[in-house]
């Protein structure tokens, strides 16, 4: 799956899927742009049948994503914002869907080098937030490897 954060994008929403349209992608659900108003993303599907979840940032940490990503270049004349392994390892871990837990325990493998007092400061902050302390818990274990 492809995951994006856009940032300012809520009175856009009609726009980025007509857009999003006009490269191939379609929406995944009926009444998209309700739920995305609703649930703060927006599902969509390339044709190759790969899903696309557009993240309407809001948050304090989905602006630091943004902030703290790299410039990437994708083709000879294109270029794309890509995150760092450890916000999207933050991303992930808030998220806690059973898939999002599962890429942030292979995305830990993946990056050895994590500055791992930055990820559990930030998941520290939504669990008290949240009173979640099995969010906190989860993400140890996963921090932890295997």
């Amino acid at each position: 799956d492809i995951d994006l954060v856009l940032l300012d994008a809520d009175d856009k929403l009609e726009y980025i899927v007509e857009q999003a349209g006009s490269h191939g992608l379609t929406t995944r659900i009926p009444d998209a742009v309700q739920f995305a108003r609703r649930h703060r993303v927006l599902l969509l599907q390339a044709p190759d049948g790969t899903e696309v979840d557009v993240t309407l940032g809001l948050l304090p940490v989905e602006h630091q994503v943004v902030e703290n990503a790299t410039l990437e270049s994708i083709q000879a004349n294109a270029q794309l914002r890509v995150a760092t392994a450890e916000d999207l390892i933050i991303l992930k871990l808030i998220a806690s869907r059973p898939r999002d837990l599962e890429d942030a325990r292979r995305l830990v493998q993946l990056h050895p080098d994590l500055d791992l007092v930055r990820i559990r400061s930030v998941i520290g902050g939504f669990a008290d937030m949240l009173d979640s302390p099995e969010m906190l818990t989860r993400a140890e274990e996963i921090l932890s490897g295997p």
